[in-house]
């Protein structure tokens, strides 16, 4: 034998005789197999891994990110002036939360803006009809000043 090789020794007895067979096998053999076997399971692992993670991304993705992002382009319209935007994340978690209360915030700014718009033609409508039951001669010496200034109020 080479020095400095590693060999694995067996010794047994042939029973009804006085012989003993020796083998021997070199380590690097006897763990071949072992090796290949250690190779080929640490390689499925990592493409499980690789599987696992994939899909924990895709997962996240779906469960989080896309919720958020449709959320956050939502608030960002309304930030906007948008007041028709809906945010429809139907969630019973934070996120559908924030979606609720965002979509409660619009509908009452909607109601809000609707009665500002109200009460703005109302007094458009009073203007009018006050300037129209303005004599004449109340106007700063033009009569046909009157139509004139009630049309740009109209505007």
């Amino acid at each position: 034998m080479k020095k400095g090789r590693v060999v694995y020794v067996a010794k047994t007895k042939i029973p009804e005789t006085n012989w003993v067979i020796f083998s021997s096998v070199p380590q690097k053999d006897v763990q071949a197999d072992a090796i290949r076997f250690r190779n080929a399971a640490l390689l499925y692992m990592l493409i499980i891994l690789a599987v696992i993670l994939g899909a924990i991304t895709i997962t996240i993705r779906r469960i989080i990110s896309r919720p958020i992002r449709r959320l956050s382009d939502g608030i960002v319209r309304v930030s906007e002036g948008d007041f028709t935007t809906t945010l429809s994340i139907d969630r019973a978690d934070e996120i559908g939360l924030i979606s609720s209360e965002i979509t409660s915030y619009v509908d009452q700014m909607r109601g809000t803006l609707k009665t500002i718009r109200d009460r703005v033609d109302r007094l458009k409508k009073i203007i009018q009809r006050l300037l129209w039951s303005l004599p004449p001669s109340w106007l700063p010496g033009r009569k046909s000043s009157l139509p004139q200034w009630s049309r740009s109020i109209r505007q």
